[in-house]
């Protein structure tokens, strides 16, 4: 494992060079329209917690939301204490999967960890990120968590996005543009970055095989550095295998969260 210490603050053009896209400080203003593509350019989340909320306590079992036929999956370990509001995680899976595969590679540890586990499906094949974390992708992950806050009592100081891959990409940039709603962002073998804007400060968690043959590790460990220059807490985990989530940095990365950034 290692942490990211020294600064690496690349030029506008080396960023566009490298695929990523630099930051641009204005944010779009939130609004009521939950769910239209259209209202999502900027890829601004408007799902939120409603204070004191205290839903009756829902079932716990992992079931569909029934938003869509490609769905999103709702898992809530049998363990968890729900007489307080607890950690959330948005989970985003790799290209060519879907909710339900991610969320079998991470259900368990979530469960050891004390989570809850949102796994949501991307439109397409995998998440459209060209111009930024934006219309129909981020339509439906609004929606999903607005069904969530509206069911589950979630804690706001917990609520992280984590992905693998595609998904590892989509929950960096996502992470960036949301910053005041994720406090962590956790990404397993993430290809890129594209954030048309940046709001708050969430701490996040790279981690990159050294023999990853879709992403490789030395590109991650860039954007690592990178992240660390913009002024993130950024912990890069560095493990032997390839493109995979790793079990080892899925365990710590889960309990740093729910303990709030404080490594075990």
């Amino acid at each position: 494992m290692i942490r990211i210490v020294d600064l690496f603050r690349p030029s506008r053009r080396t960023l566009l060079a490298g695929g990523l896209a630099a930051i641009a400080l204005p944010a779009v203003a939130q609004s009521s329209m939950i769910g239209n593509p259209e209202a999502y350019a900027g890829g601004r989340l408007r799902a939120r917690i409603i204070p004191g909320f205290h839903p009756p306590e829902p079932e716990r079992l992992t079931r569909p939301l029934g938003l869509e036929a490609r769905d999103a999956f709702l898992f809530i370990p049998a363990s968890l204490d729900l007489s307080q509001p607890v950690p959330l995680v948005l989970a985003l899976h790799g290209a060519g999967q879907a909710a339900a595969d991610l969320l079998g590679q991470i259900d368990r540890e979530a469960a050891r960890a004390g989570v809850v586990v949102l796994s949501v499906s991307s439109r397409g094949t995998t998440w459209d990120l060209e111009g930024g974390p934006l219309g129909a992708d981020a339509a439906f992950i609004d929606e999903a968590l607005q069904t969530v806050f509206d069911q589950v009592a979630i804690d706001p100081a917990r609520i992280a996005v984590l992905g693998m891959s595609d998904g590892g990409s989509y929950a960096l940039s996502t992470g960036m543009v949301n910053g005041d709603l994720f406090t962590d962002v956790i990404a397993f073998a993430p290809v890129r970055f594209v954030a048309p804007s940046s709001q708050g400060r969430p701490r996040f968690y790279i981690s990159a095989g050294r023999r990853d043959m879709g992403s490789s590790y030395a590109h991650q460990r860039d954007m690592a550095r990178q992240l660390d220059g913009f002024g993130y807490p950024v912990r890069f985990h560095a493990h032997p295998g390839g493109h995979i989530v790793d079990r080892d940095g899925l365990r710590e990365s889960l309990t740093r969260f729910v303990a709030g950034g404080v490594a075990p």
